[in-house]
């Protein structure tokens, strides 16, 4: 939303919008601007709601599970030199609706303001977090999760002389629902900032520097494993 405070109205202006480089974190990260497609007519003290980008019109944009570990709250320094395990256990899963973006860096990560078209306007229905990773926009539903995971450690070899850890781990995606589902399984690679996956029961994709991520059809009342081997060097 922009608002025009001034006192003389701007008739079919061109908009840029300059993030400031704060959406990145690093405080000296160079500005990334967004401009606005269309001319934006700016009347004086008025709020207009302006498209930062522009996505197909779905009956229902796709849906997928996210499943993610739970993470220790504290690593310390045991990050790459120990075989503790994490993490393990349960993990957290929620629904997310996909979108393709024309290009991967085409939105910041944020909050959004979710609007829904009605005549020849448009009203709000509510706000989330968007999360774009590899040209994909994806929006957290409030829809209840009912799959559930479990991730296990089977290997876990320190080789101080070579200064690596191999670590081998396995998921278990267990569906109570009467019809498959889709999930995408995001591992955390946290250990070391250098990692490779050695081995994978499945084709998975690194997004971002530390995070491997999996796609698993999981039967309808039913379940579906995968099992990868990283190896950390530090």
């Amino acid at each position: 939303m922009i608002r025009n405070a001034g006192a003389g109205g701007l008739p079919a202006a061109r908009v840029t919008l300059v993030d400031g480089g704060l959406a990145r974190g690093p405080a000296d990260a160079a500005p990334r601007s967004f401009t606005i497609a269309e001319p934006v007519t700016l009347a004086a003290g008025q709020d207009v709601i302006v498209e930062l980008l522009a996505v197909p019109r779905v009956a229902a944009p796709p849906t997928v599970m996210i499943y993610e570990p739970v993470a220790e709250a504290s690593l310390g320094p045991r990050l790459a030199t120990e075989c503790y395990v994490f993490p393990t256990g349960d993990g957290s899963t929620a629904p997310v609706a996909e979108l393709a973006a024309p290009r991967a860096d085409a939105l910041p990560r944020g909050a959004v303001q979710l609007m829904r078209r009605r005549g020849g306007g448009v009203v709000p229905v509510g706000s989330t977090s968007l999360v774009v990773t590899a040209g994909t926009l994806r929006l957290p539903l409030a829809a209840t999760a009912k799959v559930t995971g479990r991730r296990e450690h089977t290997e876990c070899r320190v080789d101080v002389r070579t200064r690596t850890l191999r670590e081998r781990v396995e998921v278990t995606l267990t569906n109570p629902e009467a019809a498959a589902v889709e999930v995408l399984v995001r591992e955390p690679m946290t250990r070391a900032p250098g990692w490779k996956i050695d081995a994978e029961s499945r084709p998975g994709q690194r997004s971002g520097e530390r995070i491997q991520e999996y796609r698993v059809s999981v039967p309808a009342n039913g379940q579906a494993k995968l099992d990868y081997t990283v190896v950390y060097a530090w």
